[in-house]
C-alpha cells in the first residue's frame, strides 16, 4: 500500500478528522462522520454506488443486526428508559458500517492512519501535561498512573485500546516502508512513546493484549517476509522497553498485586463486608452473572432489564461493592448473553468472525489483530456498553476491512 501523492479530497479529510478526534473529542469525531455522510449523499455518483453496495448482502450487515436485535429486545423489557438509553449508546452499530459500506480506502489509508496516530499522540501529550499540573498542585505520584492519569479524557481501558491499535498501525507502517527505506527516528520514537504511555495507564489486560497482538503481528509479517528481521528486532526492543516500564509502574502502583491477591485467596468475610478491588470484584460479578444465565436463557432479560437483573443479583447476595457502583457484567460476552440470550451471543461472535464471513475479499492481516484486541479486552470489560468502545469498534472494522484486496472490483473512494 502506497500513500497518495495528491492532496486528500474533502471526504478523505472528514475521515481523517473522525479518526484524529476519536482519542480527543468523541463528539467531534461523530460530527466529522456526519459531514462525511452528507458529502456521500450530495454526490450523485457516490450516492448511486453507495446504494448499490447497501443492497448487496455482506458482512456490513452483521453490525447493524446487532443493533436491531437490541431494539427488538425492548419487546420483553420492562425498563424502557434504560433500554432506549442503551440503544442510543449502540446507534453507531446501525449507522457507521452502512455509512462506510463499499469504500476502498487503500490509496488514502496512509493519511488516514497518520491522522489517527497524530490524534493518539496529542491525546497522550495532553494527559501528560495534565498529570504534571496535578502533581505540581498536589504532589501525588499517582497523578501519572491509571485512572488519575487518564480521567481527563476517558477510562484507562479505552485509552489503552486506542494505543494498542496505534502500535499495530505503526508496525503496519514500518512493514510497508521497510523495503524502500528504514523508518526514521519519528516512527521509532512514537513507538517507544506509546509503549511508555501504556505503562502509565497501567491497565493490565489491555497491556497483555497489546503484547500478544504486537508479537503475533510481527511473527506473521516475518514469516510472510513482509518485514525485514532488523525491523522486527527494532519493534521487539520497543516492546521490551514497554514491558520493563510496566514492571516498574506495577511495583509503584501495586496493580499486579491485586491479581496475586485474587489468585491466592478470596476476599475474607461475607460478600456484604468484604474488601474488594477491581480484580476480586470482577470475579464476584462473573460468578453471579454465570449463576444468573440459566434463569434468563434462551432469550435473555431484554435490552432494558439487564442492569436491573444484575443489581438485583448483587442485592440478594449482599454484594455492596457492585451494588453501590451499579457495575455491569465487566465481560461483554456475559453482558450480551444476559441481555439477549443465545441470539445476542451468536451475533457478537459473528462480529468477531467478520473476516471469515467476507468471502469477497482477502482481508488485510491487521483486521485479525484488531478483532483480537476487541475479543480479548471484551473478556474483562463490557466494552460495547459505553459509546467510546462502540465508536472505536464500529469505525475501525469497516475502515480496516476496506484495505483488503478485493477478489472483484470494488467501487468507492480512492
Amino acid at each position: 500500500m502506497q500513500g497518495i501523492e495528491h492532496a486528500p479530497d474533502l471526504k478523505t479529510r472528514m475521515l481523517m478528522a473522525a479518526v484524529f478526534l476519536l482519542p480527543l473529542w468523541m463528539a467531534g469525531s461523530l460530527l466529522a462522520l456526519g459531514a462525511f455522510a452528507l458529502l456521500r449523499l450530495v454526490s450523485k455518483t457516490d450516492r448511486k454506488e453507495w446504494l448499490i453496495q447497501l443492497k448487496r448482502p455482506g458482512w456490513h450487515w452483521v453490525l447493524p443486526l446487532f443493533f436491531l436485535l437490541h431494539a427488538f429486545g425492548l419487546l420483553w423489557s420492562s425498563n424502557l428508559k434504560f433500554g432506549f438509553r442503551d440503544l442510543e449508546t449502540k446507534m453507531s452499530f446501525l449507522l457507521i458500517p452502512l455509512l462506510l459500506s463499499g469504500l476502498d480506502l487503500r490509496k488514502s489509508w496512509s493519511v488516514i492512519r497518520s491522522a489517527f496516530l497524530s490524534g493518539c499522540f496529542l491525546a497522550c501529550a495532553y494527559l501528560l501535561l495534565g498529570a504534571f499540573k496535578a502533581y505540581l498542585q498536589h504532589g501525588k505520584g499517582m497523578s501519572f498512573f491509571y485512572i488519575e492519569f487518564s480521567s481527563p479524557l476517558m477510562h484507562p481501558t479505552y485509552m489503552s485500546m486506542l494505543i494498542n491499535l496505534a502500535l499495530l498501525l505503526l508496525i503496519q507502517r514500518i512493514s510497508e516502508t521497510a523495503q524502500e527505506e528504514p523508518s526514521g527516528f519519528k516512527v521509532w520514537g512514537a513507538m517507544v512513546f506509546f509503549w511508555l504511555m501504556l505503562d502509565l495507564l497501567s491497565a493490565r489486560m489491555p497491556f497483555l493484549v497489546t503484547l500478544i497482538g504486537c508479537t503475533g503481528y510481527l511473527i506473521v509479517l516475518v514469516i510472510r517476509k513482509a518485514m525485514p528481521k532488523s525491523s522486527a528486532i527494532g519493534c521487539t526492543v520497543c516492546m521490551l522497553i514497554g514491558l520493563a516500564g510496566m514492571v516498574m509502574a506495577s511495583a509503584y502502583t501495586g496493580r499486579v498485586n491485586e491479581v496475586g491477591q485474587a489468585i491466592s485467596a478470596s476476599p475474607s468475610g461475607s460478600p456484604g463486608i468484604a474488601t474488594y478491588n477491581s480484580t476480586t470484584g470482577r470475579l464476584e460479578i462473573w460468578r453471579q452473572g454465570l449463576e444468573l444465565l440459566p434463569e434468563v436463557m434462551p432469550w435473555g432479560t431484554g435490552t432494558g432489564d439487564v442492569k436491573d437483573a444484575m443489581l438485583e443479583s448483587y442485592r440478594s447476595n449482599d454484594f455492596n461493592y457492585g451494588l453501590k457502583r451499579s457495575l455491569n457484567a465487566h465481560n461483554q460476552y456475559l453482558q450480551t448473553a444476559i441481555a439477549l440470550g443465545v441470539p445476542g451471543l451468536i451475533l457478537l461472535l459473528l462480529i468477531l468472525a467478520i473476516p471469515v464471513l467476507d468471502r469477497g475479499r482477502k482481508v488485510d492481516p491487521i483486521v485479525i489483530w484488531f478483532l483480537l484486541l476487541v475479543a480479548l479486552n471484551a473478556l474483562v470489560e463490557s466494552i460495547l456498553e459505553v459509546q467510546r468502545g462502540v465508536l472505536m469498534v464500529t469505525l475501525f472494522i469497516p475502515l480496516l476491512m476496506s484495505l483488503g484486496r478485493p477478489r472483484e472490483s470494488v467501487h468507492g473512494m480512492t
